[in-house]
């Protein structure tokens, strides 16, 4: 049987991306990001998290994260060399997928037609799947179903899902390049409703990402303190800003590139109001007290250190 698992490779994709949700819209509005694996070794560690784990750690019931952390052990047994759905990013591959998704979409949330988008994915490795299992696997309400092991095999396997056309989806470590102007464009407003102070940082990082840099993106990150509890926190990456080389690089980059026409309306910033956006309203603070819905999970991830 052909392996589902691929290396790098560069190809048109299709997602929904949901440019109302703050904790992605300025990576969206930058107009490209990476999932965590792909920071320098120097700078990656294991407390980087996709935004889809942060997501579920911010839900005031664990039921989603304990079935996601069941499904990702039958692959870390059985199919190791697939990439984990706690860390890579989704996106359909093909027009046939996305038009069968689209057809009979009952999944809800941010799968929204107004948040579809074409993207372009630059893959270091991804695992290809049929996403008809996994309403096979967990309940509406995130609970593992009845015969959820057998269908996890078969979904990490690759195979299609008997009895239905499949629905072919790419879970991605590597990079995503959002080509809908339109969705940049929200994203961008989003950020200038509640972040006018940082419209010129995010112009930065938009210099940053056309320039193939990852600086000025935004990723969740998970802290530990010295009892045990975890934080979910937000942290930009800057390490570029102050290498004035690298500012007259990117500069002059994006002089010999087509300009994407946004009015970034920042004429009532200087820059000593020039600021990071404030994603502290974000934070998720869980402790590994018994009344905690995540004590579990929390004591888990301490003896993990």
């Amino acid at each position: 049987m052909a392996s589902n698992n691929y290396g790098y490779e560069d190809f048109e994709a299709f997602t929904y991306l949901d440019y109302h949700n703050l904790a992605v819209s300025w990576n969206l509005a930058r107009g490209a990001f990476c999932s965590p694996s792909e920071l320098p070794s120097n700078e990656y560690s294991n407390s980087f998290l996709s935004v889809a784990i942060a997501g579920m750690l911010s839900n005031t019931v664990p039921t989603r994260l304990y079935s996601e952390l069941a499904i990702d052990s039958v692959r870390e047994c059985l199919f190791p060399d697939c990439v984990s759905r706690l860390r890579g990013f989704f996106v359909f591959d093909e027009i046939e997928s996305i038009s069968r998704f689209w057809s009979c979409n009952s999944w809800g949330g941010h799968f929204s037609d107004q948040y579809l988008s074409d993207v372009g994915v630059a893959a270091t490795r991804s695992t290809r799947v049929d996403s008809n299992w996994i309403s096979h696997i967990v309940d509406v309400d995130g609970r593992l179903k009845e015969g959820w092991h057998e269908n996890t095999v078969n979904y990490w396997r690759g195979d299609a899902f008997p009895g239905s056309e499949p629905i072919w989806e790419r879970i991605v470590e590597g990079y995503l390049t959002v080509w809908s102007p339109v969705v940049r464009k929200e994203a961008i407003l989003e950020i200038e409703a509640i972040w006018p102070n940082s419209l010129k940082l995010l112009n930065y990082s938009c210099l940053c990402a056309a320039y193939g840099s990852l600086d000025g993106m935004i990723f969740p990150f998970l802290m530990q303190d010295d009892e045990g509890n975890i934080k979910v926190t937000y942290i930009s990456r800057m390490i570029q800003a102050n290498d004035k080389n690298f500012i007259e690089a990117i500069i002059e980059n994006a002089k010999k590139m087509p300009s994407f026409s946004v009015n970034l309306n920042d004429t009532t910033t200087n820059d000593e109001e020039i600021s990071t956006p404030d994603l502290t309203f974000l934070n998720v603070s869980l402790s590994s007290d018994d009344n905690c819905a995540f004590a579990d999970f929390v004591k888990l991830m301490s003896h993990s250190q």
